[in-house]
Formats: structure tokens, C-alpha cells, sequence
């Protein structure tokens, strides 16, 4: 495939500015992605957890004990499972998304083709294409860090806004996970 593998970590998903500002031949080129699933992690703001999908359900609420919090929403659909995290600074106030994360539902045990981009990036990239179709969508500026199993195998996007796509794949190199982060300050 003429990618070069490393053994080394990741970087965490919630990226310090400091690693926000990375070297330009390091950072993915072109523009960042910002859509998952139809929720876009830079300009998504919603109330209720069915302003993002009509079978949402409010999982996690993690208040930080001066009014603000994390939390976590999700919901099914028949060819994956999203969840999506966000942050707010009043309970009863708008949500901030910052990461959505596909993966396959765990009563399916097969990556079925979803309905086009309930299930992708705005590039269409999603779960059950192949790992060439990510590459083409997102270049070959990739950290790719292998799995000892089926399933662990991660690529890792990283652009110079600190947003972060990584996606997961099979023993077939098919996609089974795909999550965006935005940089969370």
C-alpha cells in the first residue's frame, strides 16, 4: 500500500492547543472534517437530544458542579450505533458538540451498507468502505498503528485545528469505527 506502519501511541483525543499548532508537514493538509453522521462537531449546537436525531436518547450527564457539564447522547440506526459528546454551560442552555463516534451496533455482527451519510463523514467516508476510500478522501498524511487482533488496526487523521479523525478497521481493512473530535478547549 506504500504507507509506512508505526508501533507509536496515539495522541489523545482531546488535543492541548500546544499540539493544535503542530508543524504544517505534520498536520493533515486541506481543510478539516467537521461532519459525522450528520452532526457537525464545529458549528452543532442543539437543546434537546432529539435535535440530533429523532431516536437520540441522553445517555450521561456529567455536571462539573458550577452549573456546566459533559454529555453524552445516543441512538441507533439499522447499519450503526452513534454517540455523541458534547459540553454546556447551563443545564437548561444550548449544547456544544465536540465528538461523534460510529460504530457497528452490537447485535450486528456484519457491517451492512447504511443509507448514504447516516453512518459517514461529509467526504463519505463510512462504515463498511474500504480503507481506500479514506485514503482518497483524506490523503495519505496518516498514522496508521496496527493491531495485534482484528478490529484494532487505527488510522489517524490530525489537522492543524486540532481536529482529529480516526477510524478504525477489520482483518479486512473495511471500516468499523469511525470518530471525529474537534479541538475542546
Amino acid at each position: 500500500m506504500g504507507l509506512r506502519t508505526s508501533g507509536a501511541l496515539l495522541l489523545p483525543l482531546c488535543v492541548t492547543p500546544a499540539l493544535a499548532q503542530k508543524p504544517a508537514s505534520t498536520a493533515t493538509p486541506g481543510l478539516a472534517e467537521r461532519r459525522l453522521a450528520g452532526v457537525d462537531i464545529q458549528a452543532g449546537r442543539y437543546k434537546l437530544p432529539v435535535d440530533l436525531h429523532k431516536n437520540a436518547v441522553m445517555m450521561e450527564n456529567d455536571a462539573n458542579g458550577s452549573g456546566g457539564g459533559d454529555e453524552s447522547v445516543e441512538w441507533d440506526t439499522p447499519a450503526c450505533h452513534v454517540r455523541v459528546l458534547s459540553r454546556y454551560a447551563d443545564p437548561k442552555g444550548a449544547r456544544t458538540t465536540y465528538s461523534a463516534t460510529v460504530t457497528r451496533p452490537e447485535d450486528q455482527p456484519a457491517v451492512s451498507k447504511p443509507e448514504p451519510g447516516s453512518c459517514a463523514t461529509f467526504r463519505g467516508v463510512g462504515m463498511g468502505d474500504p480503507v481506500s476510500k479514506a485514503l482518497a478522501a483524506y490523503g495519505s498524511r496518516v498514522t496508521i498503528t496496527p493491531g495485534k487482533r482484528p478490529q484494532t488496526t487505527l488510522l489517524h487523521w490530525e489537522w492543524q485545528n486540532g481536529t482529529v479523525l480516526e477510524i478504525t478497521l477489520d482483518a479486512k481493512s473495511l471500516i468499523v469505527g469511525l470518530d471525529l473530535t474537534g479541538n475542546v478547549e
